[in-house]
């Protein structure tokens, strides 16, 4: 038998620039618990969140409207803020500052960003 992964309660920042797919995130990560912060589509959206909502963790696609999604990576290490990045590129080719955060590639299932976002709750 599966075990159901629940997130009841934890605030998850969802930065995205496809709105179809942050809101289908949003609406999986929902559906297991979680309050949804966003979803934003740019790094100064993504920024004035971390500032003004204080996420527990976060969910990043890398290529926004304004640029990459590095900055907020960044912003959330400084804060010790975990977070995932789901993109459709080699994670090797990350800046080597990021060091080795939990990756996804896209597309990726539902079910493994629900896992991956659980595993962050409980390791935080």
């Amino acid at each position: 038998m599966a075990t159901v992964t629940r997130l009841d309660g934890h605030r998850i920042l969802v930065v995205e620039d496809n709105e179809m797919i942050a809101e289908l995130w949003a609406s999986v990560l929902e559906d297991h618990g979680a309050q949804i912060i966003g979803p934003v589509a740019s790094v100064k959206d993504a920024l004035v969140a971390i500032d003004r909502h204080l996420p527990q963790s976060a969910v990043l696609d890398v290529h926004l409207v304004d640029g990459v999604s590095f900055p907020v990576a960044r912003e959330l290490a400084a804060r010790a803020i975990p977070y995932v990045i789901v993109a459709s590129f080699d994670p090797r080719d990350l800046p080597a500052d990021l060091g080795m955060p939990p990756f996804l590639c896209k597309p990726t299932s539902l079910a493994s960003l629900v896992e991956v976002v659980g595993t962050m709750q409980a390791a935080g």
